[in-house]
């Protein structure tokens, strides 16, 4: 009896510890990719980090399916209203970690440039399309703000993504999807000799970080309904649970030691043959569905957003220090500013009144 319950429980969790735990690695490796972008070092790590953000966007996907199972919309009118209210769930999933670094970071900037509230008012209306998250839409905003293309891709991308699963669902994961994928892949590919690209990045009227957040969220979205349709249950889970770990494994260690474009290529499979096995494996590692996996899990999107502010007050205090010096430093400061973001989004999440 007591096993069956147990059982019950880690069925019933609604995430996973280790999607959690890859996504606080991930955060961790892109954070020390952009370290490495402003300082030329004899031996660097990360230089494949960037691939990382793959990663983000297919458990993007995968949720966005996910949530959408739910929903069945005869009409226009509805498809607009119901994607109206999953966008918003969808921006407040994340509003208020938003805000905090967005505070946090603006408030760092005044003693870094030495501004005056006249400057600091000026940065702040040049940061306005951050802010808005228009960056998708080619507004370029403010430099020291730049991780936000992330958060722009998601929401728009997200928002076409949505409308077009809750009117073709299946078909659209399963047949339509894979095509996008690999088509918006290659397209990348022909024109960029790496696929490190965001929404800055324009072909004439091609946005090449739009198409790589919509070909990733897309490929989520098969991920999901491949689960759904029990394919992995057809196997051995110790077989489907090995090829996940080796997946996550492989994915990790190609973000901080790798680079090339076949590394590039090898982070990209790793990424689309991990996530589904690691939702879908749920039970079997239920020892990483903890309090412990779940806080790394929310650290992940503060370490990405607030990065860049300790990555130039290191570099600033310590020019002269060796790569592990600053490494180290810089990780530490990233870290305990993200778990002050953290706790801010957690305090105006109560005080708001926001379930999430």
């Amino acid at each position: 009896m007591p096993p069956k319950n147990n059982t019950a429980i880690h069925k019933k969790s609604p995430r996973s510890g280790r999607i959690e735990l890859m996504r606080f690695i991930c955060a961790v490796t892109v954070a020390g990719y952009h370290l490495g972008c402003s300082v030329e070092y004899p031996f660097e790590l990360f230089q494949n980090s960037y691939m990382a953000v793959e990663f983000f966007f297919i458990v993007s996907g995968y949720l966005l399916a996910k949530s959408l199972r739910k929903y069945s919309v005869s009409s226009t009118e509805e498809l607009l209203k119901t994607n109206i209210v999953c966008t918003k769930k969808r921006l407040m999933s994340f509003w208020y970690y938003y805000l905090s670094a967005i505070i946090f970071t603006s408030a760092a900037w005044v003693p870094y440039f030495g501004l005056t509230f006249t400057g600091w008012l000026e940065k702040m209306l040049g940061a306005v399309p951050n802010f808005l998250l228009l960056q998708v839409f080619g507004f370029k905003g403010a430099d020291w703000f730049v991780p936000t293309w992330y958060l722009s891709v998601l929401m728009f991308c997200g928002y076409i993504l949505t409308a077009i699963m809750l009117k073709y669902k299946q078909i659209y994961a399963l047949y339509i999807s894979p095509v996008v994928f690999a088509a918006f892949f290659g397209l990348i590919a022909k024109y960029n000799p790496t696929f490190d690209v965001n929404c800055f990045m324009w072909k004439g009227i091609i946005n090449f970080g739009f198409l790589r957040g919509f070909a990733d969220m897309s490929i989520g979205c098969t991920c999901y309904y491949i689960v759904k349709s029990g394919f992995f249950d057809r196997f051995d889970k110790r077989i489907v649970s090995g090829v996940g770990f080796i997946s996550a494994a492989a994915l990790i260690v190609s973000l901080i030691f790798g680079s090339g474009y076949n590394i590039q290529i090898l982070s990209l499979v790793c990424s689309i043959v991990s996530v589904p096995i690691l939702f879908w494996d749920n039970t079997a590692a239920a020892g990483f569905n903890n309090k412990v996996m779940y806080y790394l899990g929310r650290l992940s999107l503060p370490i990405y957003l607030c990065h860049s502010i300790t990555r130039y007050y290191v570099l600033a205090s310590l020019p002269n220090a060796g790569y592990a010096a600053q490494l180290l430093v810089f990780y530490a400061f990233t870290l305990a500013i993200s778990a002050v973001c953290a706790a801010a989004a957690g305090g105006m999440r109560r005080i708001f009144g926001s379930k999430k």
